[in-house]
């Protein structure tokens, strides 16, 4: 606990004692105020993509806030290399312009306690791609507030009691268009990832709603984006229903070379046997998978495709390949 309360003295004498609060050590300058520690500059940051890790507390206080320009280049020397930040589970506030211009920042992940983000946090942050929010038993989250921060592509890793999303939210972006004869300027908004964006209700993640969104997104966003949602809602199936879970699988079924490449491309551990076992391939589908197996050099999936057929249909694509060569005779 602090030693010092406001109520002890006047307002002048705790912005006195606030003030000699402000220090440093080996990571970062800090302020201890009365809600806790206040990150005011980073100091433990290496080459480019540097990660940079808050603890929990400093001098046995929890960490709770990261001040305005607290990791901008212009407060944080090198600031601009900064590839990554973990903030801890006390921090409820991040200040205005705390990542001004941290042009290589591609990752943050924060608690789902974190309540308040100051205007501009993520200026000029257009290289995040990753978001981590560690919910820890909170319901309800500032998720939306930084997504609409960063309008980009983003895929958010979403941690919480009841279980693990792997969301993607699509990019949007406004274009102001001249309506001459009225003499306005008209606003058009391209990409579903505002839709997206707009899936929560009192700043509680609706995935019922995220799901609804697919139809739209299948109108405007790219095969390789769209087979990629699919596999993480169907991997990661935190409140997925019977209808959005077919409309998932129906898609990776239409699009089945995508999604073996997707499977095959090692980014999720389980992909290829979940797309065996959501889609279920017919026989004669299979050799689209087996294909790409063999195309990227993959022993392993080229037998659990064998197998699955050997499971499901009978024979081997060998005793298959045999037969034809002796009737071509």
């Amino acid at each position: 606990m602090l030693p010092y309360r406001r109520s002890e003295t006047g307002a002048a004498a705790f912005l006195l004692w606030v003030g000699m609060m402000r220090r440093t050590n080996r990571d970062f300058e800090y302020e201890i105020t009365e809600s806790g520690v206040e990150i005011l500059r980073c100091f433990a940051f290496g080459g480019k993509g540097a990660v940079i890790e808050i603890p929990e507390k400093i001098e046995g206080e929890a960490v709770t806030a990261v001040g305005a320009y607290a990791f901008s280049p212009q407060q944080t020397p090198g600031g601009d290399r900064i590839g990554e930040v973990i903030l801890p589970r006390g921090v409820v506030k991040i200040g205005r312009y705390a990542f001004y211009n941290c042009r290589e920042l591609t990752r943050l992940e924060f608690p789902g306690g974190l309540r308040d983000v100051g205007a501009g946090a993520f200026t000029g942050c257009h290289r995040v791609r990753a978001l981590t929010l560690r919910m820890e038993g909170e319901e309800t989250s500032c998720l939306r507030e930084i997504l609409m921060e960063l309008p980009e592509e983003m895929r958010v890793t979403y941690l919480s009691d009841r279980g693990e999303a792997r969301l993607v939210f699509p990019e949007f972006f406004e274009e102001g268009v001249e309506n001459t004869p009225a003499r306005i300027i008209v606003t058009h908004l391209h990409g579903s990832g505002m839709q997206y964006r707009n899936c929560f209700a009192q700043r509680k993640l609706q995935l019922a709603e995220y799901d609804k969104c697919f139809a739209l997104a299948r109108a405007q966003e790219e095969e390789r984006l769209l087979t990629e949602l699919c596999f993480g809602r169907l991997l990661y199936p935190l409140e997925l229903s019977e209808n959005a879970r077919k409309q998932y699988t129906g898609f990776l079924r239409e699009h089945l070379r995508a999604a073996a490449r997707y499977a095959l491309s090692g980014r999720e551990q389980h992909a290829l046997r979940m797309l065996l076992g959501e889609v279920r391939p017919e026989e004669e589908e299979l050799p689209v998978l087996l294909s790409e197996a063999q195309r990227a050099g993959d022993a392993q999936a080229v037998g659990r495709i064998q197998e699955y057929r050997r499971e499901r249909f009978g024979g081997s694509f060998q005793k298959k390949a045999d037969v034809r060569s002796r009737f071509s005779l």
